[in-house]
């Protein structure tokens, strides 16, 4: 017969049963803590720089985001002059507040201009406007940029597109929704000046800044849908007229 001293004791006709249960001890549970703590150390250390994201396809199309400060069309130009580009387009929506008073009425047309007096020749910079929205900006200037390159002959197969540091990675995400999987969109993000993207948290600057596009990107990834209304147009390829 088996030993009874191996058996598990027993009550209330076998309904409750008493076992041996290894748990860990408070050493263990430091380790544990120690290893998560400085991987969510790293992981948040390293944020910036994983939004900043750095993508180089070539081409001869330059796409400029027409919003974000000079530092970044000043950018725009060098890699203009260096590239071997043959254009710059600029995106941008309508600008929210002051148009009655503007010369210009979207951010497209301010960065276009900006380019212009930086020394661009007029005819190799062209302003891309897009409409007065309230959500998902950044893929409705993708979009109206779709639709300006289907007008002119076809989407590219490859674009460059610049922008302003932690944005650059949602931006990618966006243009690329907006200009199918037959075109190539490479990304040149311009660090900010105010701070630098390894010590982010140390300026207030880098911290809304970065601290506002992981909320958005997360968004974007997890949960941004394009309006059903411009997914039949998002979503197919055009012909590489432009390139």
């Amino acid at each position: 017969m088996p030993d009874s001293t191996t058996q598990p004791a027993r009550r209330f006709r076998g309904l409750l049963i008493r076992r041996e249960v290894w748990l860990p001890s408070w050493r263990l549970v430091l380790v544990l803590f120690l290893v998560f703590a400085g991987t969510g150390l790293l992981a948040i250390r390293g944020l910036c720089q994983f939004l900043s994201q750095n993508i180089r396809v070539g081409g001869t199309v330059l796409v400029m985001e027409g919003w974000p400060p000079d530092f970044v069309v000043e950018a725009t130009v060098a890699e203009f002059r260096r590239g071997g580009y043959e254009r710059i387009l600029v995106t941008g929506g309508a600008i929210p507040k002051g148009r009655p008073l503007s010369e210009w009425k979207s951010y497209a047309e301010v960065g276009a201009t900006t380019l212009r007096r930086l020394g661009v020749p007029a005819d190799r910079v062209i302003p891309i406007p897009g409409g007065e929205v309230d959500r998902d900006r950044t893929f409705d200037s993708a979009l109206e940029l779709r639709h300006w390159m289907m007008r002119e002959g076809g989407i590219p197969s490859v674009i460059q597109v610049v922008t302003c540091g932690p944005h650059a990675r949602r931006t990618r995400m966006m243009f690329q929704a907006a200009l199918g999987s037959g075109t190539q969109v490479g990304m040149i993000a311009v660090p900010d000046p105010a701070y630098p993207a390894e010590h982010w948290w140390i300026n207030s600057i880098g911290f809304r800044e970065t601290i506002a596009e992981t909320v958005a990107y997360t968004y974007a990834r997890f949960w941004f849908r394009a309006p059903e209304s411009k997914e039949s147009t998002a979503g197919k390829t055009g012909s590489n007229g432009i390139r």
